[in-house]
This record gives C-alpha cells, sequence and structure tokens, in this order.
C-alpha cells in the first residue's frame, strides 16, 4: 500500500526538498518549477503554495483568492489552482490521486468560505486533463490564451 499523502503550505523546513524537486523538460514546460513558483509567492499574500508530502516533498501547487478567481469562474467563493506538478521521479504512484482525496478538507480547514478550485490546463497536455478529470474537474466551456498556448478552464465543487 502507498504511504498516505499529506497537503501543508510550505515553510522554510522544505527548501531543500524544493532545490532537489525534478521536472522533466516535457513537465516542465506546463507546470513552473517549484522554486519559481515558491518566489511567485513570496511576493503575494493571496497566492499559496501548498506541498504534497510523502515522507518529503511528491508535488506542489499554488492556491490563490483575490482578483484573478474573476478570469476562471463568477463564483467570488471559488479558488484558482495554479502550477500542480508532481516530482518526475515520483510520478505514476497515486500522489496525484492522493492530493486531490485530500484537498476538500484542506481548503475547508484553511478557506472556510470556498466552494469551488478552478484551473486552466493546456489544450495539449492530455495527461493533466486525464489526471483532473479522475479527480472530479470539469470542463466548464470557457478558456484563454495563455503563456504557453490556449488554457481549458476547469472546475471542482468543494463539498
Amino acid at each position: 500500500m502507498t504511504e498516505e499523502v499529506k497537503l501543508k503550505f510550505y515553510d522554510d523546513s522544505y527548501y531543500d526538498d524544493l532545490k532537489a524537486y525534478v521536472l522533466t523538460d516535457e513537465d516542465a514546460h506546463f507546470s513552473a518549477r517549484p522554486l519559481d513558483v515558491l518566489e511567485s509567492c513570496l511576493h503575494d499574500p493571496r497566492r499559496r503554495m501548498v506541498l504534497i508530502i510523502q515522507r518529503s516533498v511528491a508535488g506542489v501547487f499554488i492556491l490563490q483568492s483575490g482578483s484573478v478567481v474573476k478570469e476562471y469562474s463568477d463564483n467570488p467563493d471559488a479558488l484558482v489552482m495554479f502550477s500542480y506538478s508532481v516530482d518526475s521521479r515520483k510520478q505514476g504512484r497515486g500522489i496525484a490521486s492522493g492530493s486531490f482525496r485530500k484537498l476538500d478538507a484542506f481548503v475547508k480547514a484553511h478557506y472556510g468560505n470556498v466552494d469551488e478550485v478552478v484551473l486552466g490546463v493546456n489544450v495539449r497536455n492530455k495527461a493533466a486533463q486525464h489526471v483532473y478529470e479522475k479527480a472530479g474537474f470539469k470542463d466548464t466551456g470557457r478558456s484563454f490564451e495563455g503563456p504557453v498556448g490556449r488554457q481549458i478552464i476547469m472546475s471542482r465543487p468543494i463539498g
């Protein structure tokens, strides 16, 4: 049985894990490297880096509130998920599905009024779309042009 996955906000005790984190070139094409993710969060209190822990950091993502939500959803009680990735050496071990099983409780614990998480995924990133669909995200029918191409907006209710 795979060790349980935990979600927690970043703290400096995990910095070395982020330095050692590996993304293949293909994965890095669609998602930011963790140290870049961390840097983007340091200057904006609405952007919080979440770590996916399985003994050490196995994955990362950002949850963001504020005005950016309007670009993804008409729901003012939504959060936007950015830069989701799993360390390339740890993929295929149930880490992504484990992280999404923990998402509702994590969001409820830290963002009491939030009832939806939305994200943009590149139309060419079929593997990520599949992972998000398995995790309960649905294509909203909306899209936008992102830095590396068209992004499909997907949504998942927090229940």
